[in-house]
């Protein structure tokens, strides 16, 4: 009756087709660019790319090319002892004899599918046997043998609309969360491996005639001068030392610092202690009144702050 679900099977509602790999032993199989998915690319639900790719050649001779929108699921591998995965592809791709992909007919709709599986992942992982060595395996015959239920395709419909509405914001929330790492880890590179900030300075002292301080390929030679940051700072070559007093407070402070490092500050304290960045001397936790700063070098005249006003708390 229309309008009521309707209880099937996964076979009856799917076609299962089996991919498989192209001779390892002809590399021009292996220099295309057509997706080849295998485990290792099953890591998130939506796949654009793969790891690996084949040519139109490697397509035609020993796996088996699907069309967007397809859905796949990993059905041999150690994987499949603790988790299932399932993907949908955004652009057509090949894939190798672990993964099984699912065609709908035309009873379940193309976006409803995926859910299908998701909503029965229990069910599935509970058919997962061992074929050896620890690997996991589902049965194909199996598989087609599960008992699903299916709402009409308008219902499909509405249920695919919403899943898909989040999933697609996931989707962008995952893909900001990279660009913001990308960002973060080139960022990192140009400060603390490049040391792109002490170039631009060595190229301005250039400009202004004061030329002799840092190069890159160079090391910083000399550490603090003898006493800096204790209350004595070093004197210029035609003047007597000079005792600068911190104040008591600020000092007790930074030792307080030391002892209680941000996770972030420890991370960082283990690349630069030693003078293993770029041959730097660095202080952690340097006080400069009325601040303290959490990284200093006073050759290359850089102070780095990890937590902006984490401090001021």
């Amino acid at each position: 009756m229309a309008g009521e679900w309707v209880e099937t099977t996964l076979g009856e509602v799917t076609d299962f087709l089996s991919g498989g790999t192209p001779s390892k032993d002809r590399p021009d199989y292996w220099v295309g660019s057509v997706p080849w998915v295998s485990a290792k690319d099953m890591k998130r639900f939506r796949l654009h790319d793969t790891e690996d790719h084949v040519s139109e050649h490697g397509v035609s001779n020993g796996t088996k090319l699907v069309p967007a929108g397809s859905v796949l699921l990993l059905a041999r591998g150690m994987t499949l002892l603790n988790d299932l995965p399932i993907c949908v592809i955004s652009r057509p791709m090949t894939f190798n004899q672990d993964v099984k992909a699912l065609r709908p007919k035309q009873s379940v709709r193309s976006d409803y599918l995926p859910y299908l599986l998701l909503g029965n992942k229990g069910r599935l992982l509970s058919l997962v046997d061992l074929a050896g060595h620890g690997t996991g395996r589902l049965n194909s015959d199996e598989l087609k043998a599960l008992d699903v239920t299916l709402p009409p395709l308008s219902e499909q419909r509405a249920i695919a609309h919403i899943l898909g509405t989040l999933d697609d914001k996931i989707e962008l929330n995952r893909r900001m969360s990279e660009t913001l790492e990308a960002m973060a880890r080139a960022l990192f590179k140009s400060w603390f491996v490049d040391f792109d900030p002490v170039r631009a300075k060595h190229a301005l002292s250039k400009v202004e005639g004061m030329d002799g301080r840092w190069r890159r390929g160079s090391p910083l030679h000399s550490p603090l001068p003898a006493g800096e940051g204790s209350g004595v700072r070093a004197a210029p070559p035609d003047r007597a030392a000079v005792t600068v007093s911190l104040p008591a407070d600020l000092r007790d402070f930074a030792r307080e610092l030391r002892r209680h490092t941000t996770d972030a500050e420890t991370l960082l304290w283990r690349l630069l202690r030693n003078r293993l960045m770029a041959g730097a001397k660095f202080r952690r936790q340097h006080p400069l009144p009325p601040y303290v700063l959490d990284f200093y070098c006073h050759d290359a005249g850089l102070a780095v702050e990890l937590d902006g006003g984490q401090h001021n708390e």
